[in-house]
């Protein structure tokens, strides 16, 4: 028992000296760690005026569908991956002649760095991670993307189940929740206690509070584990009312043609939980 009169329950030792120091020679295949690879092996760090990280599959179909294929001058300069999926990947690509595909709604599960240049004259780093990465991978991640990119502010986009969303009223879902640094306006649907923010999204944030780096992070929750068309609306709705990146974020013909050709994607994905 401790002095404030906890209750410390002993640690079990069920295992012997022996099995400890084999447990403890074991080494991680390098080949199933998620990192990120650089396209241009050359390419200078960058200095992005915001930085735009999608968490989930949900949040990678919504960047594509309400953003991404609205834009042209758009490049990929990388993607998050093991080294066994990047090896297919430069093998796929060199057969083809080709080098990096254009932005269709199947490359919405390549897990890719996007360099953007936008028509506001500010230069974005988007960031899609529809094959979520391991809890062990979350700040090599980081560090390899802080390590290539200068920003000063992060957008963020998440998406939760709702039964993980704690609330006194009821609340109809999927909603949409925010939480910002002190540096950011506060939007009127902020995120209160006892909700959290878990996962990747809380370790980037963790980094963002260390470097004193303005954000603003997006959390959908959902009824569904899928991808599914009213989360995706939901989330550009509340993009819409907090006015972020308006130029970026549009919804018009383009979108709905692009939520069509989503349809396969979120099929398959559905799939999964079937």
């Amino acid at each position: 028992m401790s002095v404030f009169g906890e209750l410390n329950i002993a640690q079990s030792r069920v295992v012997s000296d022996d099995e400890d120091d084999e447990f403890s020679n074991l080494k991680v295949d390098d080949s199933l760690t998620n990192q990120i690879y650089w396209l241009d092996e050359n390419q200078t760090k960058i200095n992005a005026d915001e930085l735009i990280i999608a968490d989930s599959p949900t949040s990678s179909v919504f960047l594509n569908t309400y953003m991404l294929i609205h834009l042209t001058n758009i490049s990929p300069v990388g993607i998050t991956c093991n080294k066994s999926e990047y090896k297919i990947y430069k093998q796929n690509h060199e057969s083809n002649n080709s080098s990096i595909p254009q932005i269709y709604s199947q490359n919405v599960r390549y897990n890719y760095v996007y360099l953007i240049k936008a028509n506001n004259n500010k230069t974005y780093i988007v960031c899609q991670l529809f094959n979520q990465i391991k809890p062990d991978e979350y700040y090599t991640w980081i560090n390899q993307l802080s390590e290539h990119v200068n920003f000063s502010k992060l957008i963020l986009f998440s998406t939760y189940n709702s039964s993980l969303y704690s609330s006194s009223k009821p609340t109809q879902f999927p909603c949409v929740r925010v939480l910002t640094s002190a540096g950011s306006k506060t939007p009127s649907n902020m995120l209160e206690q006892p909700n959290f923010i878990t996962d990747l999204s809380a370790a980037v944030i963790h980094f963002c509070v260390l470097k004193k780096l303005e954000f603003l992070t997006f959390v959908c929750y959902s009824n569904s584990l899928n991808v599914e068309l009213q989360s995706l609306k939901a989330m550009f709705n509340a993009v819409s009312s907090e006015k972020i990146a308006a130029d970026l974020f549009l919804e018009n013909d383009v979108s709905k043609k692009a939520l069509l050709s989503m349809k396969s994607v979120i099929s398959s994905v559905s799939a999964l939980y079937m």
